[in-house]
C-alpha cells in the first residue's frame, strides 16, 4: 500500500504535467469557466483512480482527455450553446487580449459543434494523431478520420468567408 507522501507526489507530478492543458482544452471546448473547472477536476480524479501506472504522464493525459470528452458532452447537452458569445466572454474573463486573429479563431470554434471543436483542439493543441483522437472520443479510426476531414473543411470554409 502506498503512503500518503507517495500519493501526494504522484498527484503533484501528474498535475504539473497535465492540469493546465486539460483545463484549457475544457475551457475552449465548452466556453464556460465554471464547467471547465468542474470537468477538469472530475476527469483528473477519475483518471488518477483508473490508471495503474501513475508515473506515465502520457497514459494519464490520454485517459483524462477521454474523460473530459465524456463529461463535456454531458454538460454541453444539458446547456444552451452559443459558442461565439461564450468563447469571447471567456477569453475576456481570463484577461486575454483578443486580437483580430484570435477573434477569428474564436468565431470559427464557436461555429462548430462540440465534437468538431474537440477534434480540432486535440489535433492542433494537443498534437494528437487521428488514432489518438479516435481513442479519446471512442470511435473507430475510419470514422474519426472522416469527422476530422469534415471538420477541417468546415473550419477552412468558415475562415474563407
Amino acid at each position: 500500500m502506498e503512503s500518503n507522501q507517495e500519493i501526494q507526489n504522484q498527484v503533484e507530478f501528474l498535475y504539473n504535467a497535465t492540469a493546465k492543458q486539460l483545463y484549457n482544452l475544457a475551457l475552449y471546448t465548452l466556453g464556460n469557466k465554471k464547467a471547465a473547472e468542474q470537468i477538469s477536476i472530475n476527469a483528473f480524479c477519475a483518471a488518477f483512480n483508473n490508471i495503474s501506472d501513475k508515473t506515465d504522464a502520457n497514459l494519464f493525459k490520454e485517459q483524462s482527455i477521454k474523460l473530459l470528452y465524456k463529461y463535456g458532452r454531458t454538460i454541453q447537452k444539458k446547456s444552451e450553446w452559443n459558442g461565439y458569445t461564450i468563447l469571447v466572454k471567456t477569453s475576456e474573463d481570463i484577461g486575454e487580449q483578443v486580437d483580430v486573429k484570435k477573434k477569428e479563431l474564436i468565431q470559427m470554434l464557436g461555429s462548430l459543434n462540440f465534437d468538431e471543436r474537440y477534434i480540432l483542439l486535440l489535433f492542433y493543441w494537443q498534437n494528437f494523431s487521428i488514432q489518438q483522437i479516435a481513442k479519446a472520443i471512442c470511435l473507430p479510426v475510419f470514422l474519426a478520420k472522416k469527422r476530422f476531414g469534415v471538420t477541417v473543411n468546415k473550419a477552412v470554409k468558415y475562415m474563407m468567408e
